[in-house]
């Protein structure tokens, strides 16, 4: 584990690393520099500006960039970082059914492939909503195993809580995971293990994702924006 996990990382920095500053994308999306210095600044979404998308990523984008300095490399680095996290969760959910070194065959090639976009900036909320969305999925198969009760709830919260972030990045790619990761598991879950299991997954999954739903409504409400 410890190698591949050191091969994988290696490469797809190296290669990170090659187009760096290709593109900077201030302006993707709410864009994740000039979204996080505007809500330092005072500035916020739906009410100082226009944005289509949900406010996730402004948010996180603020959070680091308080927390580590206002530079751009701030950013930059942090979405370097979040795509070795992907590669690193494709690499695990790859693993349940392919030989391991497949497995990290593909991841890297995925990470490759996946940066054919030239206009694709290195950070960005589509990478917070693929990281969230890969987090429920990859909770979700898990939970296909065989397993105690309590197992599938906390995996269930898990991935709830993990697709309702996706929602919160980027609604197209949330919503969908959303409802896969309810839909479809429960009817898995049925087949595969009874009503009882497929229905404590259902309900375990809407807890989950009901949390930072909710958090989030709350914010916006107090911050007169809902």
């Amino acid at each position: 584990w410890a190698m591949m996990i050191a091969v994988l990382v290696g490469l797809t920095l190296m290669f990170l690393v090659s187009f760096f500053n290709r593109f900077a994308g201030l302006r993707s999306g709410d864009g994740e520099y000039t979204g996080g210095m505007a809500f330092l600044s005072g500035l916020l979404p739906y009410r100082d500006y226009f944005t289509a998308g949900p406010p996730l990523n402004v948010l996180k984008s603020a959070f680091i960039l308080k927390l580590f300095g206002h530079a751009l490399i701030v950013s930059r680095v942090a979405g370097v970082l979040e795509r070795l996290l992907i590669a690193l969760v494709l690499l695990r959910w790859l693993m349940q059914l392919f030989r391991p070194w497949h497995a990290l065959v593909a991841s890297v090639v995925t990470m490759v492939v996946s940066t054919g976009d030239h206009t694709d900036p290195i950070a960005s909320y589509n990478h917070d909503a693929i990281l969230f969305a890969m987090i429920a999925g990859l909770a979700a198969s898990l939970a296909l195993e065989v397993s105690p009760e309590r197992r599938t709830i906390l995996l269930a919260l898990a991935s709830g809580t993990a697709a309702a972030l996706s929602l919160l990045a980027k609604q197209t790619v949330g919503l969908g995971v959303v409802a896969c990761g309810a839909v479809a598991m429960t009817i898995l879950l049925a087949k595969i293990e009874g009503v009882r299991r497929a229905s404590i997954w259902c309900m375990s999954f809407a807890a989950g994702c009901a949390v930072p739903l909710a958090l989030l409504a709350l914010w916006l409400w107090r911050s007169n924006l809902l």
